[in-house]
């Protein structure tokens, strides 16, 4: 984890010193850390977003954060493929996952439990 913690932080300066956004300061950075592939750093900012030591707007510009999040908020589809679809290639996967797993760690998607009126009951026909 310190690693993967160390690559993100080396990431996100690289990128400011450089005036880059952090997507492309990733994708010219990973090459030099280890080879890690862009998924992979993607993959552990995802954890860190879902653990709440950042947040996905620290990594995702304002513009795709928002239109990130206004699509999967009308739609209540937390399918990142679906969503990569329609928001096309401007947008990627990387974005959409971090954007998502922030939405799903502040609760947007949150499976609810079925009542106990909703449960079939012993009696009920169809379950015999």
């Amino acid at each position: 984890r310190d690693d993967a913690y160390d690559h993100a932080r080396k990431c996100k300066r690289y990128g400011f010193r450089q005036k880059q956004t952090f997507k492309q300061a990733i994708k010219e950075f990973h090459d030099y850390e280890r080879g890690l592939k862009i998924s992979t750093i993607y993959g552990h900012l995802a954890k860190f977003i879902e653990q709440d030591l950042y947040d996905a707007q620290q990594f995702v510009s304002e513009a795709h954060y928002n239109t990130i999040r206004d699509y999967f908020e009308s739609t209540e589809d937390p399918s990142i493929g679906a969503a990569k679809d329609v928001l096309g290639d401007e947008f990627d996967f990387g974005e959409i996952r971090m954007v998502l797993t922030e939405l799903k760690r502040d609760g947007l998607f949150v499976t609810p439990l079925p009542s106990p009126d909703e449960s079939p009951s012993p009696a009920d026909p169809d379950m015999r």
